[in-house]
């Protein structure tokens, strides 16, 4: 298993022990791990520091816990599953830094009085008529990012934001069959122009509730998207 995949500062430190440990000693589905306290001699480490990490595997479907019986493993505790939950983590992860960040420089810009919305507009107008030409509509997409955040001032936060836009944009690729490919364009167009037009609206008429929730339906209406197109078997080779 390459362990530089589940190697991220904010993860409880023994989160890749516990999987080698379970992988190591060909634990399957509903196979139970040792008690805390035969773990932590084990592991050679206290018990608080292990149930950080074990509640970490629980939480993301990796082991599941019962009263009676401690934590179990699941039935898809394996290096492929595993892969693939990951880059889904470091996706979701990036989704939410981004949407925190750009929801603060729409609220900075909502501050000025000369803030200008033409580009924002007009990157929305073209996104809207991507669905003509589907095929480029990531490039239009990203015209609309860039715009939001084409009037930060701070241009460490501006490039920042375009940074992290552009890996999930590059880690949402379309990995299966072109057929297949282009009606989930098509579907991601349905669904997330809309929530891109609440965000103008809210910014044309500086609404910062609107604009707030406006945010939080992108990234919800975001995690259903990375769902339903990162499937395991598609990714199982990246």
């Amino acid at each position: 298993m390459n362990f530089d995949t589940l190697s991220h500062n904010n993860y409880p430190p023994l989160v890749d022990s516990v999987i080698l440990y379970i992988q190591q000693h060909d634990l399957t589905q509903n196979d139970r791990l040792p008690s805390e306290r035969e773990l932590c001699k084990e592991l050679s480490v206290s018990r608080n520091t292990l149930r950080e990490s074990l509640l970490f595997l629980v939480h993301h479907g990796y082991l599941t816990v019962k009263k009676s019986s401690g934590y179990l493993v699941r039935n898809d505790m394996t290096e492929q599953t595993v892969h693939v939950q990951q880059y889904r983590y470091n996706l979701m992860e990036n989704l939410e830094i981004l949407t925190v960040l750009e929801e603060r420089l729409c609220l900075q810009m909502m501050k000025s009085d000369m803030f200008e919305l033409a580009d924002i507009r007009r990157s929305l107008e073209e996104f809207e008529n991507a669905r003509d030409t589907n095929q480029l509509f990531e490039t239009y997409e990203l015209s609309f990012h860039r715009a939001l955040i084409g009037e930060c001032k701070n241009t460490t936060l501006k490039d920042l934001t375009w940074d992290i836009a552009c890996t999930i944009r590059e880690k949402l690729h379309f990995s299966c069959a072109p057929e297949v490919a282009e009606k989930r364009k098509i579907h991601h167009l349905i669904t997330i122009i809309p929530v891109y037009r609440k965000i103008y609206q809210a910014l044309e008429s500086k609404d910062k509730k609107a604009l707030h929730h406006a945010f939080s339906d992108l990234y919800t209406t975001s995690e259903k998207l990375i769902a339903q197109n990162l499937t395991e078997e598609e990714l199982s080779g990246l």
